[in-house]
């Protein structure tokens, strides 16, 4: 958590749409964008929880690691905070090396060339999140939510551990979503109450969105209402006009 909070520190105040690059905050446009910096965020920085030394992504090379514990007369796995991100090289970039790493937006200009949107079939970007940082020790730059707010794990600058080779050049972006399912398949909602932190929405979200549910239904409600009008209109008209005929055929 620390080694994040010191990348980017917030330029108060804030419009709650900026994500950080090279250190520095852009606005979006976006309707909510959280950083790793705000409460409530997903800290890509941390090196927790510990991960096996022997088979995560960011730990020490074999012969750097220590002896195993041992518990119980069995071989375990030595558990250590490991990174979950690497710097951005700049080796694919004309004229530099790969020992230059991207440290200004002029670096992400030259070296950026991809946008890669990964299907998180996890159901919620909390849960997406869990997975990649907390099971497999992996990253990306972005999370968006089922209820359309973005998550910003890590600045720009670092290289994300989301496409293998692709990584150098690339933003990884986590779209949240459950995969095909029939409208009203229980699975779904079963995913979302299961998933450890839920749809991190505030509630002016879930109050605006229920407002709109209200409206939606009492349009719905006029609209029948004034189709039954019309209806009951018309239905007095062809009366009225069938009566005005019987009258014309008595005066014959």
């Amino acid at each position: 958590q620390e080694q994040g909070q010191q990348q980017g520190a917030p330029s108060p105040p804030r419009a709650g749409d900026e994500i950080v690059i090279a250190g520095q905050f852009f606005h979006t446009g976006c309707t909510k964008v959280v950083t790793w910096l705000d409460p409530g965020g997903f800290d890509g920085y941390s090196c927790l929880p510990p991960l096996p030394a022997a088979t995560a992504p960011g730990a020490p090379a074999a012969a750097d690691l220590p002896p195993q514990l041992h518990v119980g007369g069995g071989a375990v796995p030595l558990l250590i905070p490991v990174p979950r991100h690497g710097k951005r090289s700049l080796k694919h970039v004309p004229g530099r090396s790969a020992q230059e790493k991207a440290t200004t937006a002029a670096d992400l200009e030259s070296v950026l060339k991809q946008i890669v949107v990964h299907f998180d079939g996890c159901g919620t970007s909390a849960a997406c999140f869990r997975v990649l940082h907390d099971e497999r020790g992996l990253s990306c730059h972005f999370l968006i939510d089922t209820c359309g707010t973005v998550y910003q794990t890590l600045d720009l600058m670092e290289r994300a551990w989301h496409a293998t080779t692709a990584n150098d050049a690339s933003v990884g972006v986590e779209l949240a979503g459950h995969g095909a399912f029939p409208k009203d398949h229980a699975l779904p909602q079963e995913w979302l109450a299961a998933a450890a932190g839920g749809v991190k929405e505030t509630e002016e979200e879930r109050a605006r969105q229920e407002k709109e549910k209200e409206e939606k239904e009492e349009r719905k409600k006029q609209k029948k209402q004034e189709e039954k009008r019309k209806a009951e209109e018309k239905r007095k008209a062809a009366k009225k006009g069938k009566a005005a005929d019987d009258d014309d055929d008595d005066d014959d």
